[in-house]
C-alpha cells in the first residue's frame, strides 16, 4: 500500500516519547473457518477484480505526478496476497473486539481483507492519495452489494478514509499495519515516534520491509514474517513488535 505520509514530517512528533510499561500477552485467536474463508476469498476477488497491483502502481505514480503530497518514493504502491494478508494478521493473535488500522491503506484490500475474515470491532484505513483512497471507498461499495444485508452488516465497522497518517488515530488500535518499503528515513523515524508515543501498551505493529529500533517496543512471540506479495513471485520480510 502506499505510505499515507506528510511531505514535511509534522514538529510535535519530533522527540516524542512516552513512559513504558510491562505488557500481558494475549493467546486467544480469532480466525475464520475454511469455508468461510474461501468464500470470503471468491468475493474479494471480484470487488477488486478490475484494480490489481498494477492498477494501483499506476494511480499512485500518476498522482505523485500531478500533486506530489510524499516525499522521495514514498507514493509507491505494493500489496500483499489475499493469502499473505490472512497469515500475517494471524501472527498477530487478534482477539474478538479488537481494532485493526492500516497506515498507508492504498486501495483498501488490508482493511477489507481483514474485515472480511476476522471478528474485529473496527477496521480502519488511511491513505493519503486520494485517487487511491476513492478507489478503496468504490471497493468498499462493491463488497455491500456483494454481500447479503445481514451478512454485511456482521462485519466489522470499515472505515477507508482520504487523510495523512500522522493525523491518524492509533491509540485504540490494537493491530497497527504499514506497508513501509519505500518510506524516507525521516518518514519512518517520525512514523516510529508516532507509534511509541501513541500506541497503547500490548498493541501490536506490523511493519513491511522495515525494522524498528526503540525502547518502545518488544519483539512479538513471533518476531519475523516473509509475506506473499500479489502478482509477484518475490515474498517481502514483514517485522512484528509489541508496544511495552
Amino acid at each position: 500500500m502506499s505510505a499515507a505520509c506528510p511531505a514535511i514530517l509534522p514538529g510535535h512528533l519530533r522527540g516524542l516519547r512516552r513512559t513504558t510499561g510491562s505488557v500481558r500477552v494475549r493467546y486467544f485467536r480469532c480466525n475464520a473457518t475454511d469455508d468461510l474463508l474461501a468464500r470470503r476469498g471468491s468475493v474479494y476477488e471480484s470487488i477488486y477484480q478490475d484494480m490489481d497491483r498494477d492498477v494501483g502502481l499506476e494511480i499512485a505514480e500518476k498522482s505523485h505526478k500531478d500533486a506530489p503530497r510524499v516525499p522521495g518514493d514514498g507514493w509507491f504502491y505494493g500489496e500483499l496476497s489475499w493469502e499473505g494478508m490472512y497469515d500475517l494478521i494471524s501472527l498477530a493473535q487478534p482477539e474478538e473486539g479488537d481494532v485493526f488500522l492500516d497506515m498507508g491503506s492504498g486501495l483498501g484490500k488490508m482493511v477489507l481483507s481483514t474485515a472480511m475474515t476476522r471478528c474485529f470491532k473496527e477496521c480502519r484505513g488511511v491513505e493519503i492519495l486520494p485517487e487511491l483512497a476513492q478507489k478503496a471507498s468504490a471497493a468498499l461499495e462493491r463488497l455491500a452489494q456483494e454481500l447479503d444485508p445481514e451478512e454485511f452488516a456482521s462485519l466489522p465497522r470499515i472505515s477507508l478514509v482520504e487523510g495523512d497518517m500522522f493525523g491518524a488515530d492509533v491509540s485504540d488500535a490494537d493491530i497497527v499495519y504499514c506497508f513501509a518499503t519505500c518510506l524516507t528515513a525521516e518518514v519512518l523515524q517520525g512514523f516510529i515516534w508516532k507509534v511509541e508515543a501513541e500506541m497503547k501498551s500490548g498493541a501490536r505493529l506490523l511493519i513491511i520491509s522495515k525494522q524498528v529500533e526503540s525502547d518502545y517496543f518488544d519483539p512479538w512471540i513471533v518476531p519475523y514474517k516473509s509475506v506473499e506479495q500479489a502478482h509477484s513471485k518475490w515474498n517481502l520480510d514483514c517485522f512484528l513488535y509489541v508496544h511495552k
